[in-house]
Order: C-alpha cells, then structure tokens, then sequence
C-alpha cells in the first residue's frame, strides 16, 4: 500500500519539475492541466487544506483575474504547494517505511 501511495506523490513531484522547464504560454498550458488532473483526484482538497495554503488568494489570482500574469502566478503558487505538499508525503512513507522494516 505504502509503495502505490509513494509512487503517485514522487510522480507528482516529477511532474511539477517537468513543469517548471517551461515558460510563458507553454507553463500556463502545461500547469492549467496539472490542475484540471489534480482537481478530479483530490489532490487539490488535499492542497486546500495543506500548511498555509491560501485558496481565496490563489482563487482570486487564478480563476478571477483576467490577467495572464496573475493567472500564471496562481497557477505556480498552488503548483508550489502541491509539489511541497507532495515531498512530505513521500518523506512521511518512507519514515513509515523504514519503519516497518525495523519492526520486521
């Protein structure tokens, strides 16, 4: 169980790395698609609600800006979050893990 769980959040953290090689258009495109996909496996009720996470202020940039620069720095502030997020998940299972093995 903890291997398949490991697997989906090291993924997502390759992919937001795969994301920041690109810029301009092509990020907001890129990172637009990253969302509509994290917003279908709860990954972004998760974020939500994660540290510090601010949904009014990433709504705010993202959905009700008209600007395509707050709408890109929306989209990095919540993509941010998600990749941090994301780190501590796989570092939690691999403690638990690591764990698990101590114990037999």
């Amino acid at each position: 169980m903890t291997a398949r769980e490991k697997k989906m959040w090291s993924t997502i953290t390759t992919a937001w790395a795969t994301i920041l090689a690109h810029d301009g258009p092509a990020f907001a495109a890129a990172a637009a698609q990253l969302l509509a996909q994290f917003e279908q496996n709860n990954v972004s009720y998760l974020v939500q609600r994660y540290e510090d996470f601010d949904n009014q202020r990433f709504h705010a940039a993202y959905f009700a800006s008209g600007d395509e620069g707050q709408k890109a720095w929306g989209l990095r502030y919540y993509l941010e979050y998600v990749e941090r997020m994301a780190c501590g998940f796989v570092d939690q299972l691999e403690r638990q893990e690591e764990l698990l093995r101590r114990m037999g």
